[in-house]
């Protein structure tokens, strides 16, 4: 038999009668892994070795492989998330693109609509202040569009009681503020921008929202 050259070395375990699963160098003095069996009523023991590099190669192989079909995977993933993102993003903008457009054509169509009207309509918001003034309204004040926009409305539609000349205030603000339609049958002066006066009628009612609001 050979003798074992040092303490670390798998015959040497094995003569110091170590059993089981053990780590050292074989006779070659390469690393390896072993299970010591001693063989019944004998002084023998069979070493079962193999080199430590094979043995975690593999796995290291197999580990290797795995972190790359997890990294595949992943970017897979990504990449789908990535798509599924971009394409309910092109959906949103697709079905905001069509809201607005609709929207445009829709107040196109309501624009339209009140400039062909045969009478003065002036739009205010809630505040009271101009937002629309259309052809005929535009004759009768002496405003243009552009420049009665965000003005008080009693600024560009300026009326004088016919008899007693005095100003006419009001009318819209409380209509506003009831939410009902206030009609003057009684003719009032509305006096243009460059001082023109002209007898008129005129009525103020409040346009409602879908959802109500005024």
């Amino acid at each position: 038999s050979l003798a074992p050259t040092h303490a670390g070395s798998l015959a040497a375990m094995a003569a110091s009668g170590r059993e089981g699963f053990v780590e050292g160098e074989d006779y070659r003095g390469i690393a390896s892994l072993a299970v010591l069996i001693p063989v019944p009523e004998t002084d023998w023991c069979l070493i079962a070795k193999d080199e430590t590099a094979e043995i975690f190669g593999v796995w290291r192989f197999r580990a290797a492989l795995l972190m790359v079909l997890f990294a595949v995977l992943a970017g897979g993933v990504g990449s789908l998330g990535l798509f599924v993102r971009q394409h309910n993003q092109k959906a949103y903008y697709k079905a905001l693109y069509g809201a607005e457009a609709r929207l445009r054509r829709s107040m196109e169509h309501h624009s339209i609509t009140l400039k062909a009207i045969g009478e003065g309509i002036i739009a205010t918001d809630t505040h009271g202040r101009v937002e629309l003034v259309n052809p005929v309204a535009e004759m009768l004040t002496g405003w243009r569009h552009e420049e009665a926009s965000g003005r008080p409305l009693e600024e560009v539609f300026c009326l004088v009681d016919e008899e007693t000349r005095l100003r006419v205030h009001g009318s819209a603000v409380e209509v506003l503020q009831n939410s009902q339609r206030a009609d003057q049958c009684d003719r009032h002066l509305l006096v243009a921008k460059d001082g023109t006066e002209r007898a008129i009628t005129h009525s103020v009612s409040s346009m409602y929202s879908d959802r109500g609001t005024i």
